[in-house]
C-alpha cells in the first residue's frame, strides 16, 4: 500500500487517501488543536511534506492524528512514512518520551534570531532582555508588553478575538515609545515588592508565581489604585502572599491591605 520509510505525498483523488485511521490506543482528538493546524496550513500552506504523518502498513496512524485531521478538513494532499511493524513500539515511545513542545522563550529567541524583518527581532531581543532582568515569568511579561493584566487577554482583529500568545508565538509583539514607558515602569514596580515588607518579606517562590505577578497586574489597572500607597502599607503590613496559592485569593490580599486604614 505504501513504500516503507519513504515520504509520501497521497492527494485526495488517490485511494489511498482514506485508507489512514486511527489505532484503538490513540488519544482523543483535541478539537482545540485541530483548529489551530487548520488555521496554520491556511496561514503558510500545507507543510506537512516537513513533518509527515507516521503510519504502519496497515495505514494506522502511529503520530499524526492531529495534522491528518486538519489536512483533510481542508481537503489538502498529506505527506505519509509507513515504518514497519517491529518498529511500531520503540518509536512510538522514542516519539512520546523525546518530544518536547516550545515554550514561550524558544519562541522569543527564534524570532530575535530571524533576518527577514529586523524590526521584529530588535522587539523580541529587547523581551528577551527585559525578561533576563526582572524576576517575572515569560507569561507575565507578555502581558506587560500588550498592558494587559495577563496574557490570555483576546484583542479583537477584524470582528475576530486573538489571543495575544497567539499573536506572541506569531512575531507579533508591540513594543513603541508608549509601551516602552508602560513596561519599565510596571517592571520598575514589581521589583520594588521584593523589600516591601518589613515583618516577613515576600519569598522569592512567591514572587515568580503568575498567580502573584498576574494579580499585581490587575491591581494596577486599576485606575483608582495607587502603588505607592499600596507599597507603604505593605511595609508596615503582616501579609499571607507566602501562603496563598489561588489568584483570586492573592488578589483579595491586596485588597485587603491597600484598604487598611492609616498612610
Amino acid at each position: 500500500m505504501f513504500k516503507p520509510y519513504e515520504i509520501e505525498t497521497i492527494h485526495p483523488d488517490d485511494h489511498r487517501y482514506t485508507m489512514t485511521k486511527r489505532f484503538i490506543w490513540n488519544r482523543t482528538l483535541i478539537t482545540k488543536n485541530v483548529l489551530k493546524l487548520i488555521k496554520s496550513f491556511e496561514d503558510i500552506g500545507n507543510w506537512l511534506h516537513c513533518i509527515p504523518i507516521i503510519i504502519d502498513p496497515e495505514g494506522n496512524i502511529v503520530d499524526g492524528q492531529h495534522r491528518e485531521a486538519a489536512a483533510k478538513a481542508l481537503g489538502l494532499p498529506i505527506s505519509v512514512i509507513q515504518i514497519e511493524t517491529e518498529d511500531i513500539a520503540r518509536i512510538t515511545i522514542a516519539l512520546n518520551t523525546n518530544q518536547r513542545n516550545w515554550g514561550l522563550i524558544d519562541f522569543a529567541k527564534y524570532w530575535s534570531t530571524q533576518t527577514n524583518n529586523p524590526k521584529v527581532a530588535e522587539v523580541y531581543r529587547r523581551f528577551l532582555d527585559y525578561y533576563a532582568s526582572n524576576n517575572v515569568t515569560p507569561g507575565v511579561l507578555i502581558a506587560i508588553f500588550n498592558e494587559r493584566s495577563n496574557r490570555s487577554h483576546y484583542r479583537t482583529d477584524g470582528g475576530h478575538d486573538v489571543n495575544i500568545n497567539d499573536d506572541f508565538k506569531n512575531g507579533d509583539l508591540p513594543f513603541n515609545r508608549s509601551n516602552r514607558i508602560h513596561i519599565e515602569s510596571t517592571l520598575a514596580n514589581l521589583r520594588k515588592l521584593k523589600s516591601a515588607s518589613l515583618y516577613s518579606p515576600i519569598s522569592r517562590k512567591t514572587f515568580r508565581k503568575q498567580q502573584f505577578q498576574e494579580s499585581m497586574l490587575k491591581a494596577m489597572e486599576i485606575e483608582c489604585f495607587n502603588f505607592d500607597v499600596f507599597l507603604s502599607k505593605l511595609c508596615r503590613s503582616r501579609h499571607s502572599f507566602n501562603k496563598l496559592a489561588k489568584k483570586v485569593d492573592v488578589y483579595k490580599e491586596i485588597i485587603r491591605i491597600y484598604t487598611k486604614k492609616g498612610k
